[in-house]
């Protein structure tokens, strides 16, 4: 077997050393760095993938007022305390709009209450953070899906009026 055939392994860390180093996120910058972001709410429906069903997410054009090329498409939530007017999926959006918790939505009542909100422009204050999610090799019940992994999101603090 040749060096360039054999598998790369690549050196671990352990999860205390996550804290004495920065983990730098898709944005560019450490995880929990605070920055400003341009943004347009995206329905997870149009990603065709079964994991954004119901969901929204931010296509983020522009990072502390430099323009990413291309844009990336991010899952949020917004912190408690925060005054933003985002909903991360369809029951988020019922409530925002609507004032009221529901438990059941059907696929017409969710096109009108997208209606003025996919597709919006936003200017966020915000941090990058993540977490491991999905489902482990070898579970103890067979359940497949996504596989496990680290995936970052991002905690969205303020928002801002566009000019």
């Amino acid at each position: 077997m040749l060096a360039q055939d054999a598998p790369r392994r690549l050196e671990s860390i352990t999860s205390e050393s996550l804290n004495s180093r920065d983990v730098i996120g898709r944005l560019g910058l450490p995880l929990g760095d605070v920055t400003e972001i341009v943004a347009t709410v995206v329905s997870g429906d149009s990603t065709r993938l079964k994991a954004n069903a119901g969901q929204y997410l931010l296509r983020v054009h522009s990072v502390g007022g430099k323009e990413l090329k291309p844009p990336l498409l991010m899952n949020f939530h917004v912190v408690i305390g925060s005054d933003a007017q985002l909903a991360s999926d369809d029951f988020a959006l019922y409530k925002l709009k609507k004032g009221e918790e529901t438990g059941s939505l059907e696929s017409g009542q969710i096109k009108e209450l997208e209606k003025g909100y996919v597709d919006s422009k936003v200017k966020l204050l915000v941090y990058e953070t993540g977490s491991y999610e999905g489902f482990p090799k070898g579970n103890p019940f067979g359940v497949a899906g996504r596989a496990f992994h680290f995936g970052t999101y991002l905690d969205i603090l303020v928002q801002h009026d566009l000019p």
